[in-house]
């Protein structure tokens, strides 16, 4: 055999040589998984149930909004609460230490049950980092500027009532909240006074002529508003959907 024509060696690996990829680190716990961190946490799931009932009695494929809040120590992505949320999907945030969850009947029952009986390390871990979790209410949407130009100079607002709703990543959730929030306001006597504006393909929002701050409330008060605020000025180049 010339030496242009050596035979192939094969070499076989040894166990020792596959060795698995290290991990993103241990999981931190920021405190101790008791019975009364179960109980505290089921029973704010059970609230955001009891809350938004009127709406998934109406409907059971409508989503609401949760909005969890971390300790302050576990603001970092790496302790998100992603295995607890495993079933309320994480669709945002707003402060540092707060996160929204896309929250219906059926998503927040699989959860409770699941504080029951955690069904990963991880999932504890992430349970110690919970201070609260709460529905969004109604006066935590209305911003702090219409508050104020509505005790002084109402008439200069009431026609550009500003509504943002909630982005929950989802086509079709999108679509059904949408849906849910034209309904209620056409329920509320608003259907000829509203317009949605668009601004390109993603960004719209809702214009509505309001004649109190009661008005206000009300909007407010539709699951899946997330902001209610004033237009500034509503540039000419715009679409508007009726």
């Amino acid at each position: 055999m010339s030496e242009n024509n050596l035979p192939i060696k094969l070499v076989l690996p040894k166990t020792t040589d596959i060795v698995p990829n290290a991990g993103g680190g241990q999981l931190k716990f920021f405190g101790e998984v008791t019975p009364q961190l179960k109980r505290e946490i089921t029973d704010k799931f059970e609230n955001l149930l009891s809350f938004y009932s009127d709406v998934f009695n109406e409907n059971e494929s409508i989503p609401a909004v949760g909005k969890i809040t971390v300790k302050p120590e576990a603001i970092a992505k790496s302790h998100k609460p992603s295995d607890l949320c495993r079933n309320c999907p994480i669709i945002g945030s707003e402060e540092l230490n707060e996160i929204y969850i896309k929250v219906n009947r059926k998503n927040i029952q699989e959860t409770i049950e699941m504080v029951k009986n955690p069904p990963s390390q991880r999932f504890q871990a992430n349970m110690t980092a919970i201070v609260d979790i709460q529905p969004i209410k109604p006066e935590e949407k209305i911003s702090p500027t219409l508050h104020s130009i509505v005790q002084e100079d109402f008439n200069s607002i009431k026609k550009v009532i500003k509504l943002k709703v909630f982005d929950f990543d989802d086509d079709f959730d999108n679509a059904q909240i949408w849906d849910y929030v034209i309904r209620k306001l056409c329920s509320l006597h608003f259907e000829d006074k509203y317009e949605i504006i668009s601004y390109g393909d993603q960004l719209k929002f809702l214009k509505i002529e309001v004649t109190s701050y009661d008005d206000i409330i009300k909007l407010a008060s539709i699951n899946g508003v997330k902001t209610v605020g004033f237009f500034k000025s509503i540039p000419f180049l715009r679409t508007i959907f009726r």
